[in-house]
C-alpha cells in the first residue's frame, strides 16, 4: 500500500505527464487520500503476480482481464469503497 506522500506524489505526476496542469479531478484525489484518509489497499486482481504463489496461495490477479485483448472489458480498478467515485474526466483532454 501506497502512505500517503507516495500517493499524492503518484497522482500528481501521472496528472502532469497526461494533463500538463493540475486538474480538480487530481486535486479531489488528493484531498480524499490527505484530508479524508481514504487510502485502501490495491484490489487482488490489480496485484503482482509474477511469483510462484502469488495466484494460487494469495489470489493475486484472478479475474485480471487484459483490456488489450479486449476492448470492451469492463473491470473495476479502485478498491471497493471508492468504487463509485470519478477520479479521471476524458472531457477537456488535450
Amino acid at each position: 500500500m501506497l502512505d500517503e506522500t507516495e500517493s499524492a506524489f503518484n497522482l500528481a505526476e501521472l496528472n502532469l505527464i497526461h494533463n500538463e496542469t493540475i486538474t480538480k479531478e487530481v486535486i479531489q484525489a488528493l484531498d480524499d487520500i490527505q484530508k479524508k484518509g481514504l487510502s485502501y489497499p490495491v484490489p487482488n486482481h490489480l496485484k503482482d503476480t509474477h511469483y510462484k504463489d502469488a495466484k494460487s496461495k494469495y489470489g493475486f490477479g484472478v479475474e485480471y482481464k487484459y483490456p488489450h485483448d479486449d476492448p470492451s472489458t469492463q473491470q473495476e480498478y479502485l478498491p471497493e469503497p471508492l468504487k463509485d467515485r470519478k477520479y479521471l474526466s476524458r472531457s477537456g483532454k488535450k
